[in-house]
């Protein structure tokens, strides 16, 4: 078994996560108390081996993630993990007493840090006034975070592959073009080429240069991306797992009004904004804290739908892609194959054929990555389904 940090770096969460972080100031909830308690003694030996699959990724993050992990600790020992409403906004009002205590005793001693418990207890107080979180939308919220840090690490999944793809045409591409400059080289030298087909042929190949370099960056930035998602630490050697397998018709093998329905009632935004919708209701609130929640539930209601519908379409717009590109490849393995016989036939130049061949590579890789498109697509709807979108 091959060492695995839990703790060796940090993930970048998204925006909308980070804003939930700070909104609910409350740490992450767990359902657990340590690794291996989410799944069976069977599924942990895979996810504990040195080898990252694709089916793995969603329990990786939850057992190994870095900031999963973390806040999952810190949650097992949060006084609020049990809390309806009121008794966070009790506990925050606290919070705030306790504050206002600190500010005094530092009042005489250090002005700097009494204005920052005095301005905390201000904060924690505004908090307070219009607080509708319970524990049961604290769980949401890092649910939802979970999920966001999952999909994430399934996008550099891709993200390494495309890459490896692009890699694999760029040193094709690097040669043809090699190929192009010499013979540009050779018919200036012979008077039968300009020196602006020279340049323009030195410079598309230092550009295709460029660009190589770059997608070898871009490869180890999502290979290290994934791993240390996962759990891995940054300078491990774990063994990315091969693409999953998918077809036009598994890829397209959803029902649009029945998902739509499943991932509204599922949507982890939209149950954090029922629960605050209902706790303003039913508690010692005023109409304006009502009418604010229920304004934010219609509006993300609204935003969901919108899409739920982008992710529908962009699904179905990516099996298309790849299906065209299907077709475009077989016309390049065509094509070339005709160059290959007027090669041997003498009615074509060898960099004739070289162009053929490269555009028939050109043509391989653009399918490869509508296939990729077509998983990323397909990956993203699902996770719409099940609620994080």
């Amino acid at each position: 078994m091959k060492y695995r940090s839990a703790f060796h770096s940090r993930v970048r969460i998204t925006a909308a996560a980070a804003a939930l972080l700070l909104g609910a100031a409350i740490p992450v909830p767990a359902f657990a108390e340590g690794p291996g308690a989410m799944h069976t003694e069977e599924e942990m030996v895979h996810l504990s081996d040195n080898n990252l699959e694709w089916y793995e990724i969603d329990g990786l993050i939850s057992e190994y993630n870095p900031t999963v992990v973390k806040n999952r600790n810190e949650f097992n020992t949060d006084k609020r993990r049990t809390m309806d409403a009121q008794e966070v906004t009790d506990y925050l009002l606290t919070e705030a007493d306790r504050m206002d205590s600190l500010s005094d005793s530092f009042a005489d001693t250090a002005a700097v840090m009494a204005a920052n418990y005095r301005n905390q207890a201000n904060s924690l107080r505004l908090q307070a006034e219009s607080n509708v979180t319970d524990s049961e939308v604290i769980r949401l919220q890092y649910d939802l975070i979970e999920k966001q840090t999952a999909a994430a690490a399934r996008t550099a999944f891709l993200d390494y592959y495309s890459g490896l793809y692009e890699k694999e045409y760029a040193d094709a591409n690097v040669a043809y073009l090699e190929r192009l400059y010499q013979s540009a080289a050779t018919k200036k030298n012979v008077g039968m080429g300009t020196e602006i087909e020279l340049l323009t042929a030195q410079e598309n190949l230092d550009n295709a240069r460029a660009g190589r370099l770059s997608t070898e960056s871009a490869i180890g930035s999502s290979r290290n991306s994934v791993l240390v998602m996962c759990g891995w630490a940054f300078d491990s050697a774990g063994v990315i797992g091969p693409l999953p397998e998918m077809t036009p018709e598994a890829a397209m093998a959803v029902s649009y009004d029945a998902d739509l329905a499943a991932a509204q009632e599922r949507n982890l935004t939209l149950q954090i904004d029922r629960i605050k919708l209902r706790n303003a209701q039913t508690g010692n609130y005023t109409t304006l804290i009502v009418e604010q929640n229920q304004n934010q539930l219609n509006t993300d209601t609204n935003t969901f739908g919108v899409n739920f519908k982008g992710a529908y379409d962009k699904l179905v717009n990516a099996v298309t892609a790849y299906n065209n590109a299907v077709s475009d490849k077989a016309a390049a393995d065509l094509n070339l194959a005709t160059a290959d016989r007027q090669l041997s036939l003498g009615t074509i130049s060898p960099i004739d054929h070289a162009k053929a061949q490269n555009a028939q590579k050109a043509s391989e890789l653009a399918l490869r990555k509508a296939y990729i498109g077509m998983i990323s697509a397909r990956s993203a709807y699902d996770d719409a389904v099940s609620g994080n979108i």
